[in-house]
């Protein structure tokens, strides 16, 4: 399915990059996350907090917007996503399908 290999193709794209990221700093490696999300049009924002404390990742536009008005799926394999990438405890906390102004993940440090 299309979303499917979307979200995935992202997630190993996006993996390799942080894993080669040789720098200790959170920003420096979130840095291919927000590239790769500004290439598909999601117009992110990061908010960093003190290291071992959890930070957002945040995605102020949907570029699937009128799929989302039929199926959730895109939402769902985004919250996959993000989990994958970070770790179970991803948490969405805002939706842009249910109204906020951007779809927001708090990421607890591993």
């Amino acid at each position: 399915m299309f979303f499917e290999q979307f979200w995935n193709e992202r997630y190993e794209k996006v993996s390799k990059k942080m894993d080669e990221c040789t720098d200790e700093d959170e920003e420096v490696r979130m840095q291919g996350l927000l590239h790769m999300l500004e290439e598909e049009g999601f117009m992110p924002e990061l908010n960093l907090s003190e290291e071992g404390k959890p930070f957002e990742v945040k995605a102020c536009n949907c570029p699937f917007s009128e799929v989302v008005k039929e199926t959730r799926l895109p939402c769902k394999l985004e919250a996959m996503f993000y989990k994958k990438l970070f770790n179970d405890e991803t948490e969405r906390i805002s939706h842009i399908a249910e109204g906020d102004y951007s779809c927001t993940y708090v990421v607890s440090p591993d």
